[in-house]
């Protein structure tokens, strides 16, 4: 109760000054949060893009229906293969009527040629993206060069690239920006430290004369530091959760057709983000103190 009287008390006296320290590791943490959501939203997007991916396989039109679903079947029983979804020749046309409705022109032609000119055609989704590589070498053997008209490879591999990149970059910059908050923030505690001690020179000159031990003197300016570590990451959950809330429509947006929430992956991982950052502040601080207590404070 003693050393909870103590750090309390020294928190009252130095307040305007715990609430810098406590700023500036809010501001550390923040950083760091910025950071894991620019992760999160990089995974987020090339998992979206990865889904949208696929191989469109068309065959010419006298293929028959039997030799592409035989096909089909073969692909099927590729562990490298999500799904395989068929298009017959009549679903194709319809598909390619709805899109070119105001093309008088092509209408046109259509009607002049008089027949269906589209083939059946297979649309393919990898279990993964690292295996379209495996499927197109499956795809291009010599058995089906006969059938095929037209493989559509939709070049993923340049949108994903152009993510990892920009997040990459965005990634160092913000090592960059945590690491000179972290600094920051171990200088601003050492002297707040510092400054704690020399106004209770005194006090400490006393205790020690009285006989406290050195783990009761230096009880509660760890006790203090764990105050403001608390205070920090409080602000920082509050900070973080309400500007994720914020960004939420602008994500939705952007990930359109899917059910990603930043706020709401905040919220699931909050015990152990905001746990982990509180741990992660209170042994920076603690640092910090016995950096300043080892100088300042002879015990």
């Amino acid at each position: 109760m003693r050393v909870i009287k103590f750090a309390l008390q020294n928190f009252r006296r130095n307040f305007w000054i715990s609430m810098i320290t406590a700023s500036i590791l809010a501001l550390a943490l923040v950083s760091v949060n910025l950071l894991l959501a620019v992760n999160v939203l990089a995974g987020t997007a090339v998992r979206a893009i990865e889904s949208r991916v696929d191989v469109s396989v068309y065959f010419k039109p006298a293929v028959g229906e039997g030799i592409v679903k035989n096909i089909r079947s073969s692909l099927e029983n590729m562990p490298e293969v999500r799904a395989v979804r068929y298009v017959s020749a009549d679903a194709a046309l319809a598909a390619f009527r709805d899109r070119h409705t105001d093309d008088e022109l092509v209408v046109g032609a259509l009607t002049e040629i008089g027949q269906n000119p589209l083939g059946s055609a297979l649309i393919i989704q990898a279990a993964s993206a690292d295996h379209y590589p495996v499927i197109m070498r499956a795809i291009e053997q010599p058995a089906y060069q006969d059938y095929i008209d037209e493989k559509n490879f939709d070049d993923y591999r340049a949108v994903v690239g152009r993510i990892n990149t920009i997040a990459g970059r965005v990634e160092h910059f913000g090592f960059a920006i945590s690491a000179v908050f972290a600094l920051i923030a171990l200088l601003i505690v050492t002297n707040s430290i510092r400054i704690a001690v020399y106004t209770r020179r005194e006090e400490i000159g006393i205790m020690r004369l009285v006989g406290a031990s050195s783990a009761f003197i230096r009880a509660p300016f760890f006790l203090e530091g764990l105050l403001w570590s608390v205070i920090a990451v409080a602000a920082t959950a509050a900070l973080v959760l309400a500007g994720a809330g914020a960004a939420d429509p602008s994500v939705a947006r952007f990930f359109e057709g899917t059910t990603f929430s930043l706020a709401g992956y905040f919220r699931e991982h909050a015990l152990f983000i905001f746990g982990a950052e509180l741990l992660g502040t209170w042994v920076l601080v603690l640092f910090a103190e016995s950096l300043a207590m080892r100088r300042y404070l002879k015990v």
